[in-house]
């Protein structure tokens, strides 16, 4: 880093704290106004029990429109004959699921979702019907029997209309066995208020995927087999979480609740009885208020949400804390006075006197010699075993937090790092980096279209991987890069050398979970890479050493990004986790900054991937095998291609969703995928 480098960072960072107490007032502002705003509408509307207003607001909120809406797909494809009562029976099952007081699970499933004065709220659907999100697709298509050739394009015309307003914001639509093909699918469109709002809800639930634990879905495999873990993506770990730090909280708060409880055992009344029987010195009297003050500290933090929601009661359950303490530890103004007067007793003074003598007396003459014996006994064990046995002596305890403390403070200065430089950044890399603006600008219509590849198989791109000494993900992205290649090809008589994307890496158990015990977890959502992704020269046909030339030009990309991208994806992390932008800035300003952000990043790619390598297909509910599970994210704002690379089982699937207006380039795009996968395979002999 040059020395102009280091002082634009400096600057940049300073600047940024200079306007951080305007960040402040505006979250304590924005939030106040919200609050405000709610308890206007909910006061304005209580007579009306049928709605309940939603207080969340997200990134995809604040996008939201009339017209574009952020409506998940998935298409679930399954093996065997189509029996409609039984897929109805099961759905029904999980909408009208029930608690052990008789509470509906998923309330949501059953409710619409209605706008008042810019607040979303759920209101109750009188006498429901699954009928209104359980659709039985028909077998025909333009006056044609429904086959896998037009296929596709039935599921995209079904997709690009929008949901009815009146019923709940999601459906189902089963399309039965198509001609020739003993399989039928599941398709699912779901509104992302429903995936936000319904905690428990997971989309395997209505997809009526099986849950089952790993040693059922794994009989024939043991424990270290079962847990065969899927290879890290790039675009994880971007920012490494901090792990020492956590440690060493853990370990300090456990150090300390130690000495407290033995604090509280020589010096509390309650615990030890003989302390009220006897005139308190000043330093225990000291250590009676200490343990009183803790006391009341912790009770009024652990009551505080039950106490009512005014002042006047707050300081009055305040008062009965400090009265009670006080009392059960005999703690007054006398008590007080009597400590000091027994604190200088001449009594007292010697009896202390003799006491402190005694005890170095004993130490050097007897405690010392053992002392030194365990802590060298200690440094023998620490260097021999690297495990000490002794410890409580000096040397354990170095032992044990150096090296945390090491490992902490390198974190330390890592999270420094990445704070002061994030500034210059997300402004150089981000708001002021060279990009390419797309051909064609389009009005969003709001409507959408999907197309998807033919399954590529999981172990050729492994191999691939391997051969080219990269990630599974850089295969895809390559793969993506040359179809986008060809398909800008038959618009453009120049093509640009590269073109601004974002990536993403979703954990497939916060849509699926795998077993029962999972439950959609934000956490398990990446955070925002920005990619300049290398687009290769206009040519129908790459040779081998071309495809690992444009290999390692992606690979050099990505790597780019993670080494300089950390601050990016811990704030966009923060965002999905927390929404700290959208508690601390207005919709409208969200909505503006996305807008010119998505006019620049027009592609966005989502990569959903698992922890641990699937050996087995899923099953229904009804026992059906799953042949494929395809997912798509609606793109938002600006962008108008968003681009899902689904894992499941032995396969991977590239689907494609963009505006209705850009149809049929959607199609267009599929094609040269699978032409650019099937070109990538037969020039390295893998076909």
């Amino acid at each position: 880093m040059g020395i102009l480098e280091f002082i634009w960072t400096f600057l940049l960072f300073f600047i940024t704290l200079t306007i951080l107490p305007f960040i402040g007032a505006c979250f304590l502002f924005i939030q106040g106004i919200r609050a405000l705003w709610m308890y206007i509408l909910v006061n304005s509307y209580k007579d009306n029990d049928d709605l309940e207003f939603i207080e969340t607001v997200n990134i995809r909120t604040s996008m939201d429109s009339h017209r574009n809406m952020g409506i998940f797909t998935f298409l679930v494809s399954i093996h065997g004959e189509c029996r409609p009562n039984l897929v109805k029976k099961n759905l029904f099952e999980v909408v009208d699921k029930r608690d052990k007081f008789g509470k509906l699970m998923y309330p949501h499933l059953q409710q619409c979702l209605v706008s008042i004065w810019g607040a979303y709220a759920w209101k109750t659907l009188p006498n429901y019907r699954i009928e209104n999100n359980f659709h039985i697709g028909k077998n025909r298509f333009r006056g044609r029997p429904l086959t896998e050739h037009n296929l596709q394009e039935y599921i995209s015309e079904t997709v690009s209309k929008y949901l009815p307003n009146e019923y709940s914001p999601w459906q189902i639509v089963l399309i039965p066995n198509v001609a020739g093909k003993d399989m039928y699918y599941i398709l699912l469109r779901i509104h992302h208020l429903l995936l936000s709002e319904e905690k428990k809800l997971r989309i395997s639930d209505l997809l009526m995927v099986k849950q089952t634990q790993l040693e059922e879905y794994y009989p024939q495999l043991d424990e270290k087999e079962r847990y065969v873990l899927e290879p890290k993506s790039p675009l994880l770990d971007i920012f490494a979480p901090p792990k020492a730090i956590p440690t060493l909280y853990i370990k300090l708060t456990d150090t300390c609740s130690n000495y407290w409880n033995e604090y509280i055992s020589l010096h509390d009344p309650l615990e030890n009885i003989d302390l009220l029987k006897t005139t308190p010195t000043l330093y225990q009297f000291y250590s009676r208020c200490v343990i009183a003050f803790v006391t009341i500290i912790r009770e009024y933090i652990k009551d505080y949400s039950s106490i009512n929601n005014n002042l006047q009661s707050r300081l009055k359950y305040l008062w009965t804390l400090i009265k009670r303490e006080t009392q059960r530890r005999q703690i007054s103004i006398n008590l007080f006075i009597d400590s000091i007067l027994h604190t200088l007793n001449p009594k007292t003074l010697f009896i202390s006197y003799i006491a402190f003598v005694w005890r170095v007396l004993i130490m050097f003459t007897l405690k010392m010699p053992i002392l030194i014996y365990y802590e060298v006994a200690a440094f023998v064990e620490c260097i021999a075993f690297k495990y000490c046995v002794h410890t409580n002596t000096i040397i354990a305890m170095l032992f044990n937090y150096i090296p945390i403390l090491y490992n902490a403070f390198k974190e330390v200065i890592y999270c420094a790092s990445v704070i002061i430089s994030a500034p210059k950044i997300i402004i150089k890399e981000i708001l002021l980096n060279k990009f390419y603006a797309p051909p064609q600008t389009i009005k969003s219509s709001g409507r959408k279209v999907i197309a998807w590849t033919e399954k590529l198989d999981r172990q050729i791109i492994r191999t691939i991987a391997k051969t080219m000494n990269v990630t599974d993900t850089e295969v895809i992205l390559s793969v993506i890069g040359a179809a986008i290649t060809q398909f800008y090809g038959e618009h453009l008589t120049k093509i640009p050398d590269s073109i601004p994307i974002t990536a993403r890496n979703i954990n497939n158990t916060y849509l699926y979970a795998n077993n029962f015990n999972s439950k959609p977890n934000r956490k398990n959502v990446g955070g925002v890479v920005c990619l300049n992704l290398p687009l290769i020269a206009n040519q129908r046909k790459l040779d081998k050493l071309q495809w690992y030339d444009y290999v390692n030009l992606i690979h050099a990309d990505l790597t780019h990004a993670r080494s300089t991208q950390q601050s990016l994806f811990a704030l966009s992390k923060l965002q999905t986790n927390c929404g700290i932008f959208t508690k601390c800035f207005p919709s409208i300003v969200i909505k503006l900054v996305l807008n010119y952000l998505s006019s620049i990043y027009t592609i966005a790619v989502t990569e959903m991937t698992s922890d641990i390598i699937e050996k087995r297909y899923k099953t229904t509910t009804w026992g059906s095998e799953i042949d494929n599970i395809i997912y798509w994210r609606p793109p938002q704002s600006n962008i108008s291609l968003s681009l899902c690379v689904s894992y499941y089982a032995d396969s991977v699937t590239l689907a494609v969703m963009s505006d209705f207006l850009l149809s049929p380039s959607h199609i267009t795009l599929r094609k040269e995928l699978s032409y650019s996968f099937k070109q990538l395979t037969e020039e390295l002999n893998l076909s």
